[in-house]
C-alpha cells in the first residue's frame, strides 16, 4: 500500500497509510506518479522507475514521459548551439 492523493471531479482526496510511499492519481484511480520509500520516481499506472543512467524523456503534451537514454551528443549539441550560435 501507499499513501494516495487522488484528483477527482469532487476535488483532491487523501488516503494515508504507514508505508512511506506516495502515489499521485488522476481521474480518481489512475496512478500517474509514485515516489517510493527510497525516493525513486516511478511513472505510469504500473510504475516504471527506469535504470541507472536513464532520464525522463518527454513524449509531447499528449503522452506520459518515458525513461530512456538522453544521449550526451544531444546535450553537447545544445551547449555548442548556445555558446557558438550554431
Amino acid at each position: 500500500m501507499t499513501s494516495k492523493i487522488s484528483a477527482t471531479s469532487a476535488g483532491l482526496q487523501y488516503a494515508p497509510d504507514t508505508s512511506g510511499a506516495l502515489e499521485l492519481q488522476v481521474a480518481g484511480t489512475t496512478t500517474a506518479v509514485t515516489l517510493n520509500t527510497n525516493g525513486a520516481l516511478g511513472v505510469g499506472s504500473t510504475p516504471s522507475y527506469g535504470t541507472s543512467g536513464q532520464a525522463l524523456l518527454s513524449s509531447g503534451t499528449g503522452s506520459a514521459p518515458t525513461w530512456g537514454s538522453a544521449g550526451l551528443s544531444t546535450g553537447k549539441s545544445i551547449a555548442m548551439s548556445l555558446i557558438f550560435g550554431f
